[in-house]
């Protein structure tokens, strides 16, 4: 099980960790986002840090509705006690967490200042 908690902004907010392809690792605290379809977001400065793989570049759309280019990173996650491969897009802001890490779980939010957010999994 992952747990978070809600923080002032109303953001659910996990800690993971995230690997490059030489082990080289950095903890980050994500905000788990269910607008986003995909598995991972960072910041450049992480993906470079890491020394992420280019996977391809895609076009996404924008809660505004604009269409954004943005390139995309193979990586490595600890998630719910294993290693899991997963894609970043490299874009401005913070760590954001996407529906495709999710799938297969329960997300649980309490949504509250300080209130728990849990990521259980569904597999039996």
């Amino acid at each position: 099980m992952i747990r978070g908690e809600v923080n002032r902004n109303t953001e659910a907010v996990i800690r993971i960790e995230v690997f490059g392809p030489s082990s080289l690792l950095r903890k980050v605290d994500a905000v788990v986002d269910t607008g986003f379809s995909d598995y991972l977001s960072l910041p450049i400065e992480i993906v470079t840090f890491l020394g992420l793989p280019f996977r391809e570049t895609e076009t996404y759309a924008l809660a505004d509705d604009t269409d954004v280019d943005l390139d995309v990173y193979a990586c490595t996650v600890s998630w719910d006690g294993r290693r899991r491969r997963a894609f970043a897009v490299a874009a401005d802001g913070g760590v954001l967490i996407g529906m495709s890490l999710v799938r297969g779980h329960r997300l649980t939010i309490d949504v509250v200042d300080g209130g728990p957010v849990t990521i259980e999994s569904l597999q039996v």
